[in-house]
Formats: structure tokens, C-alpha cells, sequence
């Protein structure tokens, strides 16, 4: 996959839709329609919690999890950086893996309660996913965590400069950052493969 930090995101009537096996992810962004946005705010500030993905800024950007009835599973607001949030979806451990700004919220479906976020600080941009064998990896712009599927930490690794580029091949993950530099991470451990 690669990366580029040129692209952004399109907007279509001021919501991004993303779906996956049964869930789809809506965005709203009051630069990119305002009606829509007041709409949809006042509609679930009145019924849901919404969970605050930043902790010390006011992100304005709305995002829902719905399933395919468009019951609303979980509502949220953070502060949108260009990177469209990314859902993945464990039914076998009932959870979701919402990456998101900063952060990669651990969401379990039947509650709609954040049991885990993934790091604990905020200075690294969530970038993918990377879902190999039985773990995710997961990338920042300066650090890669793999955990299972249950959300528990496996290995953890950062970054001096930013994630620019990756691809897995042969259990093998090569990151590429900003330097130039690549380097090659083994799947099961995170150590480096000289």
C-alpha cells in the first residue's frame, strides 16, 4: 500500500460512506455541508453518547457506525486531518477497530463501549490496518503496533520520522519513512530483519 500524503479525502453532500462486511462508517464534516452536518448533530446529540476521540482539542467532525438497517451503533467526533477513519469488524469477538485521528478505538458491538484505545498519547496520525494471518498491524505515522484479534498489544515499535511508504511480502514488512531509510520488520515479533 502506499501513502500518499497529498491525496485527500472527497466528501460527497458533506458525508464520507465507508462499508464493510455489516457495518458502514459515515462521516460529517461541517466544511463540506453545513444543513447536513446541524442535521444529523442535533438528531444524535439528543439520543447518543457521543465519545470524544481527542482529548485536549474540540474536533467538529461526526462520525457513526450503522448497521445495515441504519441503526446507529456507536457516534463520534474528533478532529479530521485529511486521513479518512478506518473500521474493521471482528463478529467472532464481537468487536470493532475504528482507526481514527490519533487513535484506534477497540469497540465492542453489542455495547457500543470503548473497552481499549491504541496509543495512549497524541502525537501520530493513524495512517491503515494491515490484517495478516492472525494479527493487525496497526500504523501511525511514527510508531506500528501488532495485536490479535481481541485487541491485545502482541509488539510495539516507533519511528524517528514518518511513515512514507509499506508493503508486506513473505511475512516481512518493509516501512519505508521519511529519511529515505527502509526497513524490514518480521510479522510474528517486530524485530528488525538485517
Amino acid at each position: 500500500m502506499n501513502f500518499n500524503r497529498e491525496k485527500q479525502d472527497k466528501f460527497e453532500n458533506g458525508r464520507l460512506k465507508m462499508k464493510n462486511e455489516i457495518y458502514k462508517l459515515e462521516i460529517y464534516h461541517p466544511i463540506y455541508d453545513m444543513i447536513e452536518y446541524e442535521k444529523v448533530y442535533e438528531k444524535i446529540k439528543k439520543n447518543f453518547k457521543i465519545y470524544k476521540v481527542e482529548k485536549f482539542s474540540e474536533g467538529e467532525t461526526i462520525g457513526l457506525i450503522k448497521d445495515n438497517n441504519g441503526n446507529i451503533m456507536f457516534c463520534f467526533q474528533y478532529c479530521y486531518l485529511g486521513i479518512k477513519p478506518k473500521l474493521l469488524t471482528f463478529l467472532k469477538t464481537g468487536i470493532f477497530f475504528l482507526g481514527v485521528s490519533f487513535r484506534v478505538l477497540i469497540i465492542d458491538i453489542k455495547t457500543g463501549k470503548v473497552i481499549q484505545v491504541i496509543p495512549k498519547n497524541d502525537y501520530s496520525a493513524f495512517f491503515d490496518f494491515l490484517k495478516i494471518k492472525d494479527k493487525i498491524i496497526i500504523l501511525f505515522e511514527l510508531e506500528m503496533y501488532a495485536i490479535n484479534f481481541k485487541g491485545d498489544i502482541i509488539w510495539q515499535n516507533d519511528f524517528s520520522d514518518t511513515i512514507v511508504d509499506w508493503d508486506i511480502k513473505d511475512d516481512i514488512l518493509n516501512i519505508e519513512t521519511d529519511d529515505n531509510l527502509k526497513t524490514y520488520y518480521s510479522i510474528e515479533n517486530g524485530r528488525i530483519i538485517k
